[in-house]
């Protein structure tokens, strides 16, 4: 059965819930992706490769080199420092070598803090709240669906649950933010 973003299921049970939003419609949990987490690290990763190599391999780009090494971060399909040079290679014209490879290596570990950072800002700054508990239900949204789940784990810190699928078992690690307010 497909379940859209406009029905939820209560018990088995699919329901019409029209203009139900959660949290994560509007102020989206920060994440590797996300656009000052990227800005932060391509300034580091510049910083690390240095100006004058930056641009050297650049040199047939029209973008700057932070905008380069952001593009990069956001859209190569790993963090490997040579799978992100190739991606600045492909996509900015920029000469890939061994040494922006090394220094490109350093993204992974870059990255954590910062999301850390910015995660920790965004629970400070958006009402995001704990509603459920181990051992209650709860409807998230996932995409475009709702599922239920029983929690079974809380962390705070990070505003997430872990739960357990209703419909299939498999254990899930969800945002406060994808709840769904409890119903009195």
């Amino acid at each position: 059965m497909s379940v859209t973003a406009t029905d939820a299921p209560v018990n088995g049970v699919v329901i019409s819930v029209p203009g139900v939003t959660t949290i994560a419609d509007n102020n989206p949990r920060p994440d590797s992706r996300s656009r000052e987490v990227v800005e932060k690290v391509a300034q580091e990763l510049l910083k690390k490769i240095g100006t004058a190599a930056a641009n050297a391999c650049a040199q047939n780009s029209n973008h700057t080199t932070v905008d380069a090494i952001a593009g990069a971060l956001r859209s190569a399909k790993s963090l490997d420092g040579y799978v992100l040079a190739r991606y600045l290679e492909d996509f900015y014209g920029w000469e890939a070598n061994a040494s922006l490879v090394v220094q490109l290596s350093n993204a992974e570990t870059l990255l954590k803090p910062e999301v850390d950072k910015a995660v920790q800002a965004w629970i400070k700054h958006v009402p995001v709240k704990q509603e459920y508990v181990p051992g209650d239900k709860a409807t998230f949204r996932v995409v475009e669906h709702y599922v239920e789940a029983v929690v079974w784990k809380v962390e705070k810190r990070e505003a997430y649950y872990y739960a357990t699928l209703c419909e299939d078992g498999q254990q899930v690690k969800i945002g406060f933010e994808y709840a769904l307010p409890k119903t009195p």
